[in-house]
C-alpha cells in the first residue's frame, strides 16, 4: 500500500480503531495477502470480499516511511520534476528511471515528446496516483 501511495516502504500497521477510531462505510477488502514487499498495488495482492456482516473493528491503519519511492527507484519508475528546483510536483518534466535492476547502476532521464500524446500523459499521471492528465507540452 505504501508503494502504491508513492512511499518507499512501511513502518508499521495496526488496528485503526486504536488510533483513528472506528471507520464508516463499505468494507471492500478482507484477508489482504501481498506476495512480497515489491508489490506496488493492493489489487495485485490476494484478498477476499468481506462478508456483509463485517464490522469496522478490524479496519487497518498503515504508517508509511517518509522517503518517497524515487529516492530508491526501480527500473521503470517515473516522476514529475520541476527542473529548476528539483522538487517533485504534479506538473513539470516527466522523468523515467532506467537501470540494471539493482538500484545501483541506473539513472533518471527525461522522456521526449516524439509521438507523445494525451493518452501517454494520462497513463503517466495515473501511474503517479493522479486521476488523469490536464494536458502536456
Amino acid at each position: 500500500v505504501c508503494r502504491q501511495l508513492g512511499y518507499y516502504t512501511w513502518l508499521r500497521f495496526e488496528n485503526a480503531s486504536e488510533t483513528f477510531g472506528t471507520g464508516t462505510g463499505q468494507i471492500w477488502l478482507s484477508s489482504v495477502d501481498c506476495p512480497n514487499l515489491e508489490t506496488d498495488h493492493i489489487l495485485r495482492c490476494g484478498y477476499s470480499n468481506p462478508p456483509s456482516s463485517d464490522t469496522h473493528q478490524l479496519d487497518v491503519a498503515v504508517y508509511c516511511e517518509t522517503d518517497r519511492v524515487w529516492d530508491y527507484p526501480s527500473n521503470g519508475y517515473i516522476r514529475i520534476a520541476d527542473q529548476p528546483t528539483g522538487d517533485y510536483t504534479s506538473a513539470g518534466v516527466l522523468e523515467v528511471y532506467l537501470g540494471d535492476g539493482t538500484n545501483v547502476g541506473g539513472s533518471w532521464g527525461i522522456v521526449c515528446t516524439d509521438y507523445f500524446e494525451i493518452w501517454d500523459a494520462t497513463s503517466a499521471c495515473r501511474q503517479l496516483g493522479y486521476t488523469g492528465a490536464a494536458g502536456y507540452s
